[in-house]
Formats: C-alpha cells, sequence, structure tokens
C-alpha cells in the first residue's frame, strides 16, 4: 500500500504481492483546483511499458477531504494483517492537520507487523546555504505548477508526530542512505 505525487512509476515498480494494493494519491482529484492526476499517472505507467501486476488497485485519495481508512476499506483492503505503506514524495503538499490524521490512520492500518515508509522536506531555515537554495528552489518550481509546498518538518518534529500515533521504532535516513535501501 503506498501512495505517491503520481509522478513516478512505483506503483508498478515496488510491488510486493498481495491480495490488494492501492495507491492512494494527494493529487487524484486536483490539490486546490489542479487537474485530477489519475489519468495522468496510469498514462505514464503504460508508457513506459510497466506492467501493472495482477490485483493491482489504484485507490484515489484525497487527504484533505477525506480519510485513507474509509477509501482503503472500499478497495477491499483487510485490517489486523499488518501492511507496509509507503507514503512518498506526498506530504509537503499537504496540510499539517491532514499529515497528522493520515499518520494516525496508518498506525492503526499497519499493526500488527506494520511498517510506513514517508520521506519529508526539512524547512530551509534549517539547512546549511546550499540545501536551502536546493529546497527554495525546488519549492518556486513547485509553486510555479500551483502545487507550492504547505508543510516542512524539522526531524525531531517527524519523529514526535510518528511517535505520537503509535510507531515504536523510527529510522531516519538521508538521501543517500535512501538510494541504497
Amino acid at each position: 500500500w503506498g501512495g505517491g505525487s503520481g509522478s513516478t512509476s512505483s506503483s508498478a515498480r515496488a510491488w510486493t504481492p498481495s491480495p490488494i494494493a492501492a495507491r492512494p494519491d494527494a493529487r487524484a482529484r486536483g490539490v486546490r483546483g489542479g487537474p485530477p492526476r489519475h489519468p495522468w499517472k496510469r498514462a505514464r505507467v503504460a508508457e513506459l511499458a510497466l506492467e501493472s501486476p495482477p490485483g493491482l488497485r489504484h485507490v484515489p485519495v484525497d487527504f484533505e477531504r477525506e480519510t485513507l481508512t474509509r477509501a482503503l476499506a472500499a478497495a477491499g483492503f483487510r485490517r489486523g494483517e499488518g501492511a507496509f505503506f509507503s507514503w512518498l514524495a506526498v506530504r509537503m503538499y499537504l496540510s499539517r492537520e491532514a499529515i497528522d490524521a493520515t499518520v494516525a490512520e496508518v498506525a492503526a492500518l499497519a499493526s500488527p507487523g506494520g511498517a510506513l515508509v514517508l520521506d519529508f522536506v526539512i524547512p530551509a531555515s534549517a539547512l546549511d546555504a546550499e540545501e536551502a537554495a536546493t529546497v527554495a528552489t525546488l519549492a518556486a518550481n513547485s509553486a510555479k505548477f500551483g502545487e507550492p509546498p504547505l508543510s516542512f518538518f524539522e526531524p525531531a518534529e517527524m519523529e514526535a508526530l510518528l511517535r505520537r500515533a503509535g510507531f515504536a521504532s523510527v529510522a531516519h535516513f538521508g538521501p543517500a542512505e535512501a538510494r541504497e535501501r
């Protein structure tokens, strides 16, 4: 079970055999009035000639207006079986309230034996000059397309949010370590 911004092919590539896999998509119905991303995402997977595994279901979720729990239940997700959730490249486009609520839902849905992997953007004010310039450039480019980043987290803030939601183990790693995994 995973989610992303819709600009990656991870839904087809990062498949783990399971009765069902959902791809919650923050931009499935458009963010802040933007165009829906789901049709574009499916076209991109086809363009890359990636075969969707049997049983893969794309489940659009607007994290600002609906709950992940309800969307996944409607798609056939079975609670209590444990699940691995991949929530990449989406938090920065969501409000803090939507992030808090979704992380709490994932904690409840993933257990027992489940896990969550996510990424987050550190505020430019907490970075060195070169990293801050990169974050500012990425934010400006995203804003040009009508999707400015809304939420930034310091590592301690994200860890506290995850622990409040019920995650007992939290591991931070940087971009190089993420690529290795």
